[in-house]
């Protein structure tokens, strides 16, 4: 009885063990699913305006194409075969069975693809905008024209300011560059400046 005491007590520990360590292991795992990261449609290249009062903001259009492919379909189909077997006796004797036998078929399919078709160049007030990184922390607009006074990678889009932006979980924010910003303007906010803008973020790489 001692003896299983001791089993019973050491199958404890271990399984109580391997479960923590699970738990441990498992601490890599995002909270929230990748539709909660960033629209890619969203990256621009941001610069502060040479008035210090509006970020000039260079993005692409994009442009959507219907295209058609033909795949490979398989299925299966049940067949009834038949095999000659020896029986016990030594008697040959004819005996059915199945086999799965795979049909292929072409299938046409419809998708879409986008591709860059141009530029969409805007400029917005600051005091118009809402800034975070991408741990979620407000970038005021003192701090936001800072950044921008190089051509910069942000996400910017039309939202309702009254929403914050969510951050971005640590499993998915690692593969960025820390120093990219999220910019929320409501609609309407932002006008469309010339091509010849003398600030054009569009005329330099970011850093």
């Amino acid at each position: 009885m001692h003896l299983y005491h001791c089993l019973l007590v050491t199958l404890l520990i271990a399984s109580t063990a391997l479960a923590q360590e699970s738990s441990k292991s498992e601490k890599w795992m995002p909270t929230t699913g990748p539709d909660f990261v960033v629209n890619f449609g969203d990256l621009s290249i941001g610069k502060t305006g040479l008035d210090g009062k509006t970020i000039l903001l260079a993005s692409p259009k994009y442009k959507a194409e219907t295209r058609t492919r033909t795949i490979k379909k398989v299925s299966y189909t049940t067949e009834t075969r038949q095999r000659t077997v020896r029986d016990k006796d030594g008697k040959d004797g004819v005996q059915d069975y199945t086999v799965q036998v795979p049909v292929y078929t072409d299938e046409v399919q419809q998708y879409t693809v986008k591709f860059p078709d141009g530029s969409m160049k805007l400029t917005v007030p600051i005091d118009q905008l809402r800034a975070w990184d991408l741990e979620g922390n407000t970038v005021n607009a003192t701090e936001l024209k800072k950044r921008l006074e190089k051509p910069t990678h942000v996400f910017a889009s039309e939202r309702d300011l009254n929403f914050g932006y969510q951050p971005m979980d640590p499993f998915y924010r690692s593969v960025f560059r820390q120093d990219i910003l999220v910019l929320y303007m409501p609609p309407g906010a932002s006008v469309n400046f010339a091509a010849k803008e003398p600030n054009d973020p569009s005329t330099k790489s970011p850093k």
